[in-house]
């Protein structure tokens, strides 16, 4: 399965395969949904899918970690 970018700053490099990515934002959703639509955007569609998700969720991580 193809793998993805993940990672950004200290993480940069870090890849991960479509499918684990896929669980990991249906856990940040806490849904159960079926988005296994997600596997068949391009690894750069994901990429930037990814980096939305870090953007939203930096700022809540600054509060608890500040």
């Amino acid at each position: 399965m193809e793998r993805v970018s993940v990672g950004a700053g200290l993480c940069e490099g870090l890849r991960m395969e479509k499918g684990g990515l896929i669980q990991l934002v249906r856990r940040i959703l806490k849904s159960d949904t079926d988005l296994n639509f997600l596997l068949k955007l391009e690894a750069r569609e994901l990429e930037t899918l990814v980096a939305c998700i870090r953007v939203r969720l930096e700022p809540e991580n600054r509060l608890f970690t500040a």
